[in-house]
């Protein structure tokens, strides 16, 4: 995982009330960490604003897993030359529950 990666997964974890050694890169978004469409949606706009070209949101749909989730948002930041700098000044937006992770269903593969 580069410095980016790490960034971004860094955020992802304080959404989601957790520390990033707890997220790991094959739980499933909706399933493992309850979140909503809407919820990952409102994560992106976090990281999107301010930046040009806007994030293809469409393509949100297609991330299943917090793996899936970080190439979308890297894969973006690169191709346009974005940093997850800027990302450091405004932390994201946390949903109201902390998870219970006795209740995550891990898939080893």
């Amino acid at each position: 995982m580069d410095g980016q990666q790490a960034k971004v997964l860094g955020l992802l974890a304080a959404y989601v009330s957790l520390r990033p050694s707890e997220l790991l890169t094959g739980f499933e978004l909706r399933r493992d960490l309850q979140l909503e469409p809407l919820d990952v949606v409102l994560f992106a706009l976090d990281l999107e604003t301010g930046q040009e070209p806007p994030f293809p949101f469409e393509k949100l749909d297609g991330a299943r897993t917090v793996g899936d989730l970080l190439n979308l948002v890297t894969g973006w930041l690169d191709e346009n030359a974005h940093e997850a700098r800027s990302f450091d000044a405004a932390p994201a937006p946390r949903p109201r529950r902390r998870l219970d992770l006795r209740r995550l269903h891990l898939v080893v593969s």
